[in-house]
């Protein structure tokens, strides 16, 4: 009898634990918290949550148009600020963002070198140690989903994978392709962007 108890607490204990673990990912919070060697490309918890994919997208112009206001005297209205205070604080930090697709060979590389482990760690875990977030975009999905207004037109993304890096929303770095030949060569190019991101 008492193995049924335990067998009946499990079943209702494990699964809301694992809904639980799937809520705090899709906030971005559980970035890290799997081992590189345990992720996958296209995985759930790397997707981008849509507070930050917003963010993105709608900032850039409402900073323009907060600096043109600003020119005349004037300032957002205050939904507009609230807005705008809102994508801030979604984009806070270090980002590195992955754009390609699961059926791109060169994009499953790329991202089996990030995860790789040199050492002690690999060049995700050296990213997300200096306080980045790690999120990636099907670049197939993004183009055809939003009628036009995705992430992809705004950074026009012509050819995957594209990896880009920002610091408070800001465009630090972009680096496109990889060299699938020497990709040792990209990984040194990546590492360089990351201690500049995190100066």
């Amino acid at each position: 009898m008492r193995h049924i108890g335990l067998v009946l607490v499990m079943l209702l204990v494990f699964p809301a634990m694992a809904r639980g673990m799937d809520a705090s990912c899709a906030n971005g919070a559980c970035q890290g918290a799997a081992s590189s060697q345990e992720l996958a490309y296209g995985a759930a918890e790397l997707k981008m949550p849509a507070n930050v994919y917003t963010a993105l997208l709608e900032m850039p112009a409402l900073l323009a148009q907060q600096k043109t206001l600003k020119e005349r005297g004037f300032d957002l209205t205050a939904e507009e600020l609230q807005r705008l205070t809102s994508y801030k604080q979604a984009v806070k930090g270090l980002i590195m963002v992955e754009i390609g697709f699961p059926s791109c060979a060169p994009c499953r590389v790329l991202f089996k070198e990030l995860i790789r482990a040199e050492g002690s760690s690999s060049v995700l875990q050296q990213w997300q140690n200096k306080g980045g977030r790690f999120y990636q975009i099907d670049w197939t999905q993004d183009a055809r989903s939003r009628s036009g207004k995705n992430l992809s037109t705004l950074w026009e993304v012509q050819t995957v994978p594209v990896l880009l890096f920002f610091k408070d929303g800001e465009i630090t770095a972009r680096l496109n392709g990889i060299n699938v030949q020497n990709p040792s060569s990209t990984m040194a190019q990546i590492k360089a962007h990351i201690e500049a991101a995190s100066r």
